[in-house]
């Protein structure tokens, strides 16, 4: 399923081909409806160049209604949020 994503959405023509190798795939949390798919996938490739290559294509995204973060733990999210107002002020 992600593998079709990566080359419909994404547009990474050779996901398959080439075999973008996932560690570990899983989704989160539980479906708010009865029939809703629609959930949180956390995806850790197995190789760091293939992981770098799919979030250079994630800006073919915008305008979607898929969205693209990096798994980050709260505090780095909390830091680089400080850090981003403080550049907004400087500029």
């Amino acid at each position: 399923m992600l593998t079709e994503f990566l080359e419909n959405v994404l547009g990474i023509q050779d996901a398959h081909a080439h075999g973008i190798e996932f560690q570990r795939l899983h989704r989160l949390g539980k479906p708010r409806k009865e029939n809703d798919k629609d959930r949180v996938i956390i995806a850790r490739f197995l190789r760091y160049k293939d992981r770098e290559r799919v979030f250079k294509c994630g800006r073919r995204l915008k305008g979607t209604e898929y969205k693209m973060y990096e798994d980050l733990p709260k505090e780095i999210h909390e830091m680089r949020k400080r850090q981003i107002e403080k550049l907004k002020k400087a500029s």
